[in-house]
């Protein structure tokens, strides 16, 4: 269970991360 809850956070502020550079490239 921990480790689920540990890889849907890390998949999640990978998006934000991604989305958060896309933002600041442009």
């Amino acid at each position: 269970m921990e480790k689920h809850l540990v890889m849907y956070l890390t998949r999640k502020s990978i998006m934000l991360l991604r989305k958060y550079l896309l933002v600041t490239e442009s």
